[in-house]
């Protein structure tokens, strides 16, 4: 287990790892070869911050990375050549950890505003590389979010051929290509497309990265609760969250959970929102804003089909929807409204209306 600062650095008391005992995260990931550091030496924070960041414990990879961006500088002298000495290389990752983390909480504008930050001490060559790749990162993720598909498009054919030419053939940019195909309503396409990949082993430095297995399956799932069939969503949807279990993937554990518990919302009710409450304290804990509007929104979904069916002679009483249904339906709105994401917000305000 990464060895953890003393407990006054900021933060270290309210990080704590979730992970299951028997499926503790390696120092060393594909994230982390892929962003150049071996584990060793200067570079060791920064290792802790990719494994912990795969392993969806953002507020633990975001402490490292600040560990590694404060206390491990470059020296003004150097010593022997055995020494292992920290570069500019590594604390520019640890800040651009930083800015994805920022993304996280505070959306795209928050990002952005990091990055415009470091762009002066980037310069030129591998750090320049490396700083657009993450600003391409995050406004990729900011488009789909906002459901600007002709900017995401363009935004995702230029992200992947920056990738071929830093990492070669990689798996990054596969969650948002199927994005882009769920969002468009080109829904048998990405079927297709999903199960192509999922029989496509990756390659290039930073193969296997982004959990591919995952990403293909829970796109499979979308793709049918989209289509208006979610009894077939629950294959893929339970795969998904058995593959998340099995690898100790917590933050894709939680999208997986929610898609489950979107399909069993037509099936089982009451299961489903079991299913919500296993994982709400991960995701209100470490997931991002987007991740915490949609489980608001599932809840209430799951708590208005937990109602009795709708009668003229008997409806629902408006203290029973203000209680239960009208709260996690306003904090889903709020979260899509800070966030800019407006193709999510104007139904929730129909749906609040409605009710």
């Amino acid at each position: 287990t990464p060895c953890l600062p003393p407990a006054p650095v900021g933060g270290a008391a309210a990080a704590r790892p979730t992970l299951p005992k028997t499926a503790p995260p390696p120092l060393r990931t594909w994230e982390a070869l892929r962003c150049g550091a071996d584990g060793s030496g200067a570079a060791a924070q920064l290792v802790r911050a990719c494994a912990w960041e795969r392993f969806g414990e953002t507020r633990l990879a975001s402490l490292h990375a600040s560990l590694q961006l404060r206390l491990y500088r470059p020296p003004e002298r150097f010593g022997s050549a055995a020494d292992p000495l920290p570069t500019q290389h590594d604390r520019l990752l640890a800040a651009c950890k930083l800015a994805l983390s920022a993304y996280r909480t505070g959306g795209e504008a928050a990002a952005v505003a990091r990055l415009v930050s470091l762009r002066r001490h980037c310069g030129f060559g591998e750090a320049e590389s490396v700083w657009r790749q993450h600003a391409l990162d995050v406004l990729l993720r900011g488009s789909l979010l906002r459901g600007e598909h002709a900017r995401a498009s363009a935004l995702l054919g230029e992200y992947r051929r920056h990738l071929a030419e830093s990492d070669g053939p990689t798996d990054a940019a596969w969650g948002a290509e199927l994005e882009l195909l769920l969002q468009e309503g080109r829904l048998l396409e990405a079927i297709e497309r999903a199960d192509e990949l999922r029989n496509t082993p990756p390659t290039g430095r930073g193969a296997g990265s982004s959990a591919p297995q995952v990403v293909c399956q829970l796109a499979e799932a979308r793709a049918h609760s989209l289509g208006g069939q979610p009894v077939n969503a629950l294959l893929p949807a339970l795969s998904a969250v058995a593959l998340c279990e099995g690898r100790g993937l917590r933050g894709l554990y939680s999208s997986a959970a929610q898609l489950l518990a979107a399909a069993q919302l037509e099936v089982d009710p009451p299961a489903a929102l079991q299913l919500l409450q296993r994982v709400r304290a991960h995701v209100m804990h470490h997931g991002s804003a987007d991740e915490v509007a949609r489980l608001q929104l599932a809840f209430a979904k799951c708590r208005l089909a937990s109602l009795p069916p709708y009668s003229k002679a008997a409806p629902p009483s408006a203290q029973t929807l203000q209680a239960h249904v009208l709260p996690p339906l306003q904090e889903a709105l709020e979260g899509f409204g800070k966030l800019r994401a407006h193709t999510e917000a104007a139904p929730r305000y129909g749906e609040i209306w409605g009710a």
